[in-house]
């Protein structure tokens, strides 16, 4: 089974063995996209138990459920390009360094696959920052759908907070200063945000079900 290529193609059991075999990849960085995708599932859900039974209009619902399909369709993608993302900075670790010529192209690209690498988990976690602004329409739902709604926020949590490790390792190899402090900046707002997000969610769905 290759551990790269297709991996949304894969059963939910193949996709846990090739994440527990010695292949590099899938790793942290799509497992944590995979988790936006999941909590965008989620949403879409809790949206569908949400519609009127009888048909009637119902425009913010059915917004949240496009949205939330578009956020998932986009998820799943990044769970294949960070998996590439890491392929590519090991294929240029492997690049020939015989020459002082060489080197140096070596070491230009594996700055070019470490930026790639960090971009694309800084993606993941502002795709995955997208499922919050759903929530709260969400938890307003089908009542019986609360808690989903909840481990949506909580997947959408972990993706970001996740992805943006996985960016945090990659910079730590840049030689570019300018790039790793604005992208450091961008991740410590990002995890502030989800942190306080998921907190708030929770604390509203929580005082729901306190209520029942």
């Amino acid at each position: 089974m290759n551990p790269i290529n297709n991996l949304t193609d894969l059963t939910v059991t193949e996709f846990c063995e090739v994440t527990a075999s010695e292949a590099p990849t899938p790793g942290g960085g799509s497992i944590s996209a995979l988790s936006g995708a999941l909590a965008a599932s989620l949403a879409e859900m809790v949206a569908n138990l949400s519609l009127p039974k009888d048909g009637s209009p119902s425009p913010e619902f059915l917004a949240i459920k496009e949205k939330a399909n578009s956020l998932q369709s986009r998820l799943l993608i990044l769970v294949e390009k960070d998996a590439a993302s890491f392929d590519s900075v090991m294929a240029a670790f492997k690049l020939p360094k015989a020459t002082e010529e060489e080197k140096l192209q070596r070491k230009e690209k594996i700055q070019e696959a470490l930026k790639l690498a960090s971009k694309v988990p800084l993606e993941v976690a502002l795709v995955s920052t997208e499922i919050f602004e759903l929530i709260p329409t969400l938890l307003e739902g089908n009542q019986n759908a609360i808690t989903d709604a909840m481990i949506a926020a909580m997947n959408a949590r972990n993706a970001v907070l996740g992805a943006l490790l996985n960016a945090r390792i990659n910079l730590g190899s840049i030689k570019d200063d300018a790039y790793v402090k604005a992208a450091l900046r961008n991740i410590e707002e990002s995890e502030k945000m989800a942190r306080e997000s998921e907190e708030a969610l929770l604390a509203i769905g929580y005082k729901k079900l306190s209520k029942e």
